[in-house]
């Protein structure tokens, strides 16, 4: 099938993605993102702040922890608890430990 020559946002946009700043109507190339943000014309804009143009696409269809059915099975699980700590090693922000806890659990 035919793509449609403007993609609507909400969806993750790529590096490379051709895209048009909303308010501004500036167009440029995504250059780096973060996940939420995207670097276009040299400034960081929130995904909704952009409109995609003619590129590629990223469906964000991916499954949770909550669509998958794991009582009673071994799982693994990769979490990044890249932490600050201070001198002596002691964690000094636990957020993204607590965070992670209800997945976890």
């Amino acid at each position: 099938p035919s793509r449609p020559s403007t993609l609507s946002f909400p969806r993750m946009a790529c590096v490379g993605d051709k895209v048009k700043v909303k308010a501004t109507g500036e167009q440029g190339q995504v250059v780096a993102t973060n996940g939420h943000a995207h670097k276009v014309c040299g400034r960081w804009f929130l995904t909704q702040e952009l409109e995609a143009k003619a590129g590629k696409t990223m469906e964000l269809n991916k499954d949770t922890i909550k669509d998958l059915d794991v009582k009673g099975k071994r799982v693994l699980m990769r979490v990044d608890f890249n932490v600050p700590q201070d001198d002596s090693g002691a964690i000094t922000n636990t957020q993204r430990i607590v965070g992670a806890m209800p997945t976890i659990q």
